[in-house]
């Protein structure tokens, strides 16, 4: 093995670009895995440096890479990344792991880029996922157990961009303390992309719940993700810590195509923390089940599930801003199935299967929240576009622009 990592380190391409910067470019070794090759050049381009995939190749990363902390760094994925489709082999090596949820890439530091490629070609991570899915049958509905998380990243002052993520086996991704940051995320070619930006400085198990594009959660700040393309997932908020504080977060200009939902929110009950400056803005949405949804009462996993809460704590959320959704509501076969519960964690008792906007929350803990310009349809084409909203759940007198009501969605 000593041989092996001399011979790749010997390969490495080391070139000085700047004065004090330097690109380190990942040699495509024809190996089974090009994660020696990666690992090898880490020492020396862990700072002021470049990693550079380079275009034209694809890597066969077939363990885990730590790359540790970095400063100053961009990770350049100009070419291929695929993660093995063998089944067992990778869950073999996440079991041996110890690590519940083991991630393919672990990054952290400081002033850190993912710069992916934008030729549609090229940039991609391939997860094969679709094998995982399908081989999941009918006996386990929310996927194969023992499937890593796709990435952590614990850095901040940092930047994601042009990143292309392909049928990743398990959705969540976590990011932690990603704050004050630009969040650039992928639009898609070919197969629907499945990566989520998991934001947060809390690490565990939530159970098989929703499967978004972007979960920004606790600790998060000053993000904006606009201009995308995404098929089968979501912008969501998910607060889910101790402290769930999120603050100005914008989600604007994106096209859902056969998503569950559009825009969301969920909490848990038992936080506590302030969720404010929200904003969903120029959704288009074609074959939607929930345009946008808004709940403070999902459970942790353990908690009671029903009528009865076993907590009265949850997170506030306050000056929320919602605008300009525009297409069509899911009202045929609604939902993914993505729950392992029953009733799944969507359902909403009562709901009409053809709400635009749907607000499921707790009394005394949302306020100021503003909508405008919702023109949704039904793909059916018949019924009421509807809203679920309950009065006593907000403060008296709140006109959230249209009649809270469980019925028509009728401005005020």
């Amino acid at each position: 093995m000593m041989r092996v990592l001399n011979l790749v380190a010997g390969l490495i391409l080391a070139t000085s670009s700047a004065v004090g910067w330097k690109t380190c470019t990942v040699p495509r070794t024809n190996l089974t895995d090009d994660s020696l090759a990666v690992n090898a050049l880490l020492p020396n381009c862990s700072k002021d440096a470049t990693i550079l995939f380079e275009a034209g190749k694809t890597y066969n990363i077939s363990t885990p890479i730590n790359f540790g902390n970095l400063t100053n760094v961009e990770i350049s994925f100009q070419g291929n990344l695929t993660v093995p489709k063998n089944i067992p082999y990778i869950q073999n090596i996440v079991n041996s792991s110890g690590v519940f949820h083991l991630a393919w890439f672990t990054i952290g530091g400081i002033n850190v880029t993912l710069n992916g490629n934008t030729d549609p070609n090229w940039g991609w991570v391939e997860w094969h996922g679709d094998r995982w899915w399908l081989a999941s049958g009918l006996t386990h509905p929310g996927g194969l157990l023992i499937r890593p998380y796709g990435w952590t990243l614990e850095f901040s002052n940092s930047v994601i961009k042009n990143m292309k993520v392909c049928g990743i086996p398990y959705i969540h991704t976590d990011v932690a303390d990603f704050k004050s940051d630009r969040m650039e995320l992928p639009n898609w070619r070919g197969q629907p992309v499945s990566m989520s930006f998991f934001v947060s400085g809390w690490h565990g198990n939530l159970g098989n719940f929703s499967q978004p594009i972007a979960d920004v959660n606790a600790g998060a700040s000053n993000i904006v993700a606009k201009n995308k393309l995404l098929r089968g997932r979501t912008w969501q908020l998910n607060p889910a810590s101790a402290d769930g504080s999120i603050s100005n977060v914008t989600f604007s200009g994106t096209t859902f195509v056969n998503s569950l939902y559009g825009g969301g929110f969920k909490s848990y009950q038992g936080l506590s923390g302030q969720i404010s400056g929200i904003t969903w803005e120029n959704f288009t949405m074609t074959n939607v089940s929930f345009p946008l949804y808004l709940k403070e009462s999902s459970h942790l996993s353990g908690d009671l599930v029903g009528p009865t809460r076993r907590h009265t704590l949850t997170t506030n959320l306050t000056n929320v801003r919602i605008s300009n959704f525009t297409g069509t509501i899911n009202d045929v076969n609604p939902g993914d199935n993505s729950g392992l519960s029953v009733p799944c964690w969507y359902n909403v008792v009562n709901a009409t299967k053809t709400e635009a906007l749907i607000f499921d929350l707790i009394q005394g803990y949302a306020s100021d929240i503003q909508t405008s310009d919702i023109d949704m349809s039904t793909v059916s084409g018949g019924g009421t576009v509807d809203i679920f909203c309950t009065p006593s759940e907000l403060p008296p007198g709140t006109n959230v622009g249209y009649q809270c009501v469980k019925g028509p969605l009728v401005p005020t």
